[in-house]
């Protein structure tokens, strides 16, 4: 298994649908048990160090360092160019890379799979820590979900079993908190589950847990972030997107001046366009918008060559299809655009990935080959299925 595999590689051995059953849904902290080698293919210590020397303080990575005490408490600074970054290493700090996958093609390719195989208006990044003995970061929650990967050295780490809050709207740290005067989010951070992390392995946080870390020796870590803006972003795209063509919401603003209109009406106005616009709203409209703020443009789709009963051929992975029984329609979403099938293709576009001959396509879709493979033609040509 190499980092294309993406997810599978990154959850090994831990099969993908139960993680997302048992801790993705529930939001669930995991650590995962890994070979020394599991991470070998995708980074070491000195291809990060390639990798940031020569960038400026102002390019698309962003480098900050910090520096932390046994008391849990820090300092962070940034942003810093490559060079001045690993000085500070050498004084005792810890780097942040910032998306990393803006320059080391492996760290891109690697955050491109995973993202092809969650499609989601959450964005993905990946950050990457090298912190030097006792360095770390201290106690804190994020407000997204991380997958630590280890890749060299050891680190421990210490991290809630309950989530601080649900899904907040930012991160903060245990000392703004206690600096101001505490809070009941600490409560949480009193009962720490503690695992030391070693090549190969792998601990998930759900956004909102409370969580810090000091290397042992040093340590070198990735860290895949997915940012849990995506609902905001679709829900407010929409509200943009029927409210917008409305000459009340283009208007200025009245004033609470002689002369001008009066404020309260104008609200009135706008409180009853806005819930005549969502009464109208459909799952549809909201899905379609889905499918354009989370499914990747792969090209136009390409001319399919004529395919043969015994040709090899595979099930899109995933396929983004909506089997609605009560309408007896089958949608699917590829290449940023939308397409009704035949009823027919209903159990077949729930075979995410396999692979089989076009003859078994056919016997899919319960239809004779002269007949299905004009069908099999147009699925070959925009993206359902592919040429194994």
């Amino acid at each position: 298994m190499s980092f294309h595999d993406g997810w599978s590689y990154l959850l090994a051995p831990m099969d993908v649908e139960k993680f997302l059953a048992e801790h993705w849904e529930p939001q669930k902290p995991l650590y995962i048990p890994g070979p020394e080698s599991k991470f070998a293919d995708l980074l070491d210590r000195e291809a990060f160090i390639t990798a940031i020397s020569g960038m400026p303080k102002d390019g698309k990575l962003q480098l900050r360092v910090g520096y932390t005490n046994a008391d849990d408490t820090g300092s962070a600074y940034g942003f810093f160019g490559g060079r001045e970054a690993l000085e500070h290493f050498d004084r005792g700090a810890t780097i942040c890379a910032t998306s990393l996958e803006h320059v080391e093609p492996r760290v891109r390719a690697f955050r491109d799979a995973l993202a092809a195989q969650w499609p989601s208006p959450d964005q993905l990044i990946v950050n990457c820590y090298y912190s030097p003995e006792g360095q770390g970061f201290g106690t804190h929650y994020d407000p997204q979900s991380v997958w630590v990967m280890q890749l060299e050295g050891r680190k421990r780490w210490f991290f809630s079993t309950e989530r601080a809050a649900a899904f907040p709207s930012d991160g903060i740290t245990a000392m703004e908190l206690r600096a101001s005067g505490g809070s009941p989010l600490l409560k949480s951070a009193e009962s720490m589950q503690e695992i030391e992390l070693k090549p190969g392995d792998v601990l998930y946080l759900p956004p909102g847990t409370w969580h810090r870390a000091e290397a042992q020796g040093f340590s070198l870590a990735l860290s895949v972030s997915q940012l849990s803006h995506g609902t905001r972003r679709l829900v407010g795209r929409m509200m943009r997107n029927v409210l917008l063509d409305r000459e009340e919401f283009r208007r200025h603003f009245p004033l609470p001046v002689r002369g001008s209109a009066e404020i309260e009406p104008h609200l009135e106005r706008l409180l009853s366009e806005m819930k005549r616009a969502v009464d109208k709203l459909t799952v549809d409209d909201l899905r379609d918008l889905w499918a354009h703020l989370s499914l990747p443009a792969t090209g136009q789709p390409g001319v399919a060559a004529e395919v043969e009963a015994g040709a090899p051929v595979r099930v899109a992975a995933p396929v983004a299809a909506f089997v609605d029984e009560r309408k007896r329609s089958v949608t699917v979403y590829r290449n940023q655009r939308k397409y009704e099938l035949p009823w027919a293709c209903r159990t077949l576009v729930q075979r995410d990935g396999d692979a089989l001959t076009a003859a078994e396509v056919a016997e899919q879709l319960d239809t004779p080959w002269a007949d299905a493979s004009p069908l099999i033609h147009d699925l070959l040509q925009i993206g359902v299925l592919a040429h194994a």
